[in-house]
């Protein structure tokens, strides 16, 4: 039930920026058609999944709307040259690739998500831009460590799915429009179970797109209502709550231990919960940049230990940096904005990470998250986060609620 719940929240939360700028507007229909690949290679030694058969087809449906002139934000709709935002579902098929393990297998992964594509250039027939998708994904064949032991990619049903790229739209007719896509995009539940490798994939596709309105297809001048912005600095003060896991438990007793019976399916969340602060100049209609600092607690320290006394020995474990569940970082962030909507970048340092030897592994972290400014509610915003490690491994993830002074 917990992760059910979990699945209609995230979801839900994901598709918050269709829903909230949706401003009456006819929609549009999309179908999509891929063919995809992976590139993660060997990685970690994931070698589940054949190299010469690691292709498969994708479909996917959107419900999408255009903004246009006279619709609320219009300033930022503008800067944006009027994209198109919406909702969207898909099915990537892994099944049909090809597995170097007759014990384990990928099943197939259901996508719900939420879609932005922004124009740099239109004609009246064509046009050329990029997209972003950000979403879940949904499997059920994970990672056990009696029926699917090689399947290292997903050790829970639930990852974060997110991609994007460039397109190149015609259209032929006022109201349909054929488009040609070159995406990267990424499956990870941000630590939240292990294992947790993920999947990195790429894919060209075709798409076709029917309107009920024509939609606005001018170049766009721009500047006419930047006199809505007004620029200075934004201070927000926020706490979280987030979930995690450790590599550690899981190499420890799955591949170390050889009683069957200690052995577990896959390795679920530790809880943290935090606060932080942050200084922004918002020097733009899109854009503020400033600085962040954040404390969080981190629970598990004592199993994480443990842990690390299995794989390396005790008289590393004495030596070395220690297990401190508190955590202090500090970095610059970067928010674009869209309405009420933005995206929430970060990259900074730890200043106090004393978490073990396995664990250990970066004195960098990078940020990426969503927020949602609650519209009456005096400045306050709900979002959430996922912190990573060397740009390649997710650390945790968590929820954030906070306030913008």
């Amino acid at each position: 039930m917990r992760r059910i719940f979990a699945i209609l929240l995230f979801t839900a939360f994901c598709c918050l920026p269709a829903f909230a700028q949706y401003q009456k507007i006819k929609p549009n229909f999309t179908v999509e058609g891929w063919y995809a690949s992976l590139t993660n290679g060997d990685r970690d030694g994931a070698s589940l999944v054949n190299a010469d058969k690691n292709h498969y087809p994708q479909i996917n449906f959107l419900l999408g709307f255009q903004s246009k002139p006279g619709a609320k934000n219009e300033a930022i709709a503008e800067a944006l040259n009027y994209p198109v935002y919406g909702v969207g579902v898909g099915w990537e098929k892994f099944s049909s690739m090809g597995f170097n393990y007759s014990d384990s297998r990928l099943s197939d992964m259901f996508n719900f998500f939420g879609f932005f594509e922004g124009s740099i250039y239109k004609t009246k027939m064509f046009s050329f831009g990029l997209t972003l998708r950000l979403g879940v994904g949904l499997t059920f064949d994970t990672y056990n460590v009696e029926t699917n032991p090689h399947n290292v990619h997903f050790g829970g049903p639930l990852s974060l799915y997110v991609g994007g790229g460039p397109q190149i739209k015609f259209r032929p007719t006022k109201q349909l429009e054929l488009a040609a896509n070159a995406f990267i995009w990424h499956h990870s539940n941000g630590h939240t179970w292990t294992p947790n490798i993920g999947i990195n994939q790429r894919g060209i596709g075709l798409s076709a797109r029917y309107s009920l309105e024509e939609p606005y297809n001018k170049n766009v001048k721009k500047g006419t209502h930047l006199h809505d912005f007004k620029s200075g600095m934004k201070w927000d003060v926020f706490t979280h709550v987030g979930m995690h896991s450790y590599k550690s438990e899981w190499f420890a007793y799955n591949q170390f231990v050889p009683e069957k019976e200690l052995k577990q399916p896959s390795f679920a969340n530790w809880s943290r919960v935090g606060i932080g602060f942050s200084g922004q100049h918002r020097y733009c209609l899109l854009c503020s940049t400033g600085l962040e600092v954040d404390m969080t607690y981190m629970w598990g320290m004592d199993q994480l230990e443990k842990s690390d006394r299995v794989l390396y020995g005790d008289d590393a474990v004495d030596k070395s940096k220690g297990y401190n569940p508190l955590m202090i970082t500090a970095g610059a962030v970067h928010e674009f904005y869209y309405g009420n909507v933005s995206a929430y970048l970060g990259i900074g340092a730890y200043v106090l990470h004393k978490v073990g030897i396995y664990e250990d592994s970066s004195w960098m972290y990078e940020k990426i998250g969503m927020r949602f400014y609650v519209p009456n509610w005096n400045n306050i915003f709900i979002g959430w986060n996922i912190l990573a490690r060397n740009f390649t491994e997710a650390d945790h993830f968590e929820f954030q609620l906070g306030i913008r002074l």
